[in-house]
């Protein structure tokens, strides 16, 4: 008798453990902000590697772009995604190798459907033969729909 008291008072605090959440096996579903670094760091892999490929899958069908160099560029446009990811191409293009490409000292603020990342862009890589490095600004938008976020704004500043 005293044997089933313990076997019954041990799957009482077994089940009062799990439905308290308690049961250490699962997983808990990543944050707004876990997404969203994870969206940048596929973005920038794919920038460094000069590798596109898979980028559709987080930008929103029209994507407003801003580019600003004083010296070679200014964009300032809304693009579908297929033309947003052939002007990103392009830039690619100019870039013999890139040795390095960075989106780092991110500050998030992040809504229930709309996210703004500011953060630093850096590139070194060879343009001519000749190591160029360059550091920039860059503000990214995101806007989520259906439990996905997306890019909806890339702004670029150099």
């Amino acid at each position: 008798m005293k044997r089933k008291s313990v076997v019954w008072l041990v799957s009482v605090l077994m089940l009062s453990a799990f439905l308290a959440g308690c049961g250490g096996g699962g997983k808990s579903a990543p944050t707004g902000q876990q997404e969203i670094n994870s969206i940048i760091d596929r973005f920038q892999n794919g920038i460094k590697n000069k590798d596109l490929t898979g980028v559709d899958s987080f930008l929103a069908s029209t994507v407003h772009f801003v580019l600003e160099d004083d010296e070679w560029w200014y964009i300032n446009d809304d693009f579908s995604r297929t033309e947003f990811k052939a002007i990103l191409v392009s830039i690619l293009a100019g870039w013999d190798t890139i040795l390095d490409y960075k989106i780092k000292d991110r500050q998030m603020i992040i809504g229930e459907t709309e996210a703004t990342v500011r953060a630093v862009e850096y590139t070194r890589g060879i343009i001519g033969g000749v190591t160029n490095d360059s550091t920039g600004t860059v503000t990214v938008v995101f806007r989520k729909a259906n439990e996905s976020w997306f890019i909806t704004s890339l702004s670029l500043y150099y």
